[in-house]
């Protein structure tokens, strides 16, 4: 977890479809990882963390003292429920303060589309918001909590979210920033929720996986 300078309230919004560490059932937000012995860390290894408002407000110089290199900042989502476009409340300030602390910068978006078209909008709008931002690392594409009831994308197929994640990766390609597939590892792993392997013909994918 990144530092924190305050605990504060962070702003509610039941339509955000990204939850606050208890976690769309089965998609792995919040888990604790326990290693039973230190990693080994070389030279070629960079350490990052992806942060939203559920941080809250972050420390980022000491963040960045503690040995953080990058940071993959979530700076919008569109709500589970009505499928409006949202800036994340503490994404310009994750932005510009990591940017001052000298922690480079990619960025995720958090997709509930349900066509293609959505999918290109989220990545304009994502494109357009990180416009004046130092943006050295990917923007992910992250969709998750599509096998919840309550979610605008439960009736949506393996082929059709596919579609979409490819279309709004290659909006972000077309605008010049590399592009990047964010999905937990059980999804992936034959193809249970993603066609896996026309996703990584294209573009590089960055698995969760929770111990």
């Amino acid at each position: 977890n990144a530092p924190q300078t305050e605990t504060e309230t962070v702003p509610d919004d039941p339509g955000d479809p990204q939850t606050d560490g208890q976690g769309i059932p089965g998609d792995g937000v919040g888990a604790e990882a326990s290693l039973s012995e230190e990693p080994s860390v070389s030279a070629d290894i960079t350490l990052g963390i992806d942060v939203s408002k559920w941080q809250g407000r972050i420390d980022w110089e000491q963040a960045a003292a503690s040995g953080v290199d990058f940071a993959i900042i979530r700076v919008g989502y569109r709500t589970a429920d009505t499928g409006e476009i949202c800036e994340d409340p503490y994404a310009a300030y994750n932005l510009q303060h990591a940017a001052k602390a000298g922690i480079q910068l990619g960025a995720y978006f958090f997709s509930t589309a349900v066509n293609e078209e959505e999918a290109v909008e989220e990545a304009l709008w994502t494109a357009d918001f990180v416009a004046g931002y130092p943006i050295t690392y990917p923007i992910a594409y992250n969709c998750e909590g599509f096998l919840s009831p309550d979610s605008r994308m439960y009736s949506t197929t393996t082929g059709e979210r596919t579609r979409n994640a490819l279309a709004f990766l290659g909006a972000i390609e077309d605008r010049g920033y590399q592009a990047i597939f964010h999905a937990a590892a059980y999804e992936l792993t034959d193809g249970v929720s993603w066609d896996t392997s026309q996703i990584a013909a294209a573009y590089p994918i960055w698995v969760a996986q929770y111990p």
